[in-house]
């Protein structure tokens, strides 16, 4: 991907807008979409091409990004995304709308025969955004599409994929997997909560947790009947 490829955004509100804002000042051909006049006008006033018409704005898209308040809202504008973007663009939900649908908006795309990533973001709200610090847990049903790395680090730290879309951000702790190289994948702790033995995956800003079962070591001989 470069400042050629053509970017649409959908949602510019509080954690939208700064997102788009730094696609913007990375130099991609972005364009908004958002049906608020307030927030067209804010992003406006920041440099950013804007649109009411999300028909137009996905027509000849490459990559779709969608950040909206609320699920039911999310699923109106990736349906009409889906249904009016070109076959060979990639679709990004980085809202956090929940398993059944993300696996539902995987399953469309997945029918149609274009990219889908679900792809929530965490870790910080709209301050992280502003400095593009954000953790994005990018599931997808194949590779993460080249190129999109560099889109994503506009505004996040190392993207990480834990497997197929549906995958919630509340099992950021059990599910995810690291996207470094292998020279570059970071050292293991081991450590003991409670009875659950946690592989601790280290780099600067975070970690994650994949909990395992262990024997229970308790003393004594007492069993319940």
């Amino acid at each position: 991907m470069n400042e050629k490829t053509k970017v649409v955004f959908a949602g510019l509100g509080i954690m939208g807008f700064p997102i788009a804002k730094r696609i913007h000042e990375a130099g991609f051909d972005l364009t908004g979409v958002d049906n608020s006049e307030a927030v067209r006008a804010n992003a406006l006033a920041a440099g950013i091409r804007m649109t009411e018409s999300l028909i137009e704005a996905v027509a000849d898209a490459d990559v779709v990004l969608m950040m909206l308040p609320t699920v039911e809202i999310s699923r109106l504008v990736f349906d009409e995304v889906l249904t009016h973007a070109p076959a060979a663009s990639i679709l990004v939900q980085l809202g956090t709308i929940g398993y059944a649908e993300a696996v539902r908006e995987a399953e469309a795309a997945r029918t149609k025969g274009v990219t889908y990533l679900d792809a929530p973001v965490i870790g910080g709200g709209a301050p992280a955004a502003e400095a593009g610090n954000l953790k994005i847990l990018a599931g997808s049903d194949g590779p993460i599409p080249a190129g999109t790395e560099q889109l994503f680090r506009c505004f996040s730290a190392p993207h990480l994929s834990h497997g197929h879309p549906g995958r919630r951000a509340d099992d950021q702790t059990r599910h995810t997997t690291p996207c470094w190289p292998r020279s570059r994948r970071p050292r293991r702790k081991h450590s003991r909560w409670h009875g659950v033995s946690a592989s601790i995956q280290m780099w600067p800003g975070t970690f994650f947790v994949r909990p395992r079962r262990t024997r229970s070591r308790s003393s004594g001989s007492s069993r319940r009947p």
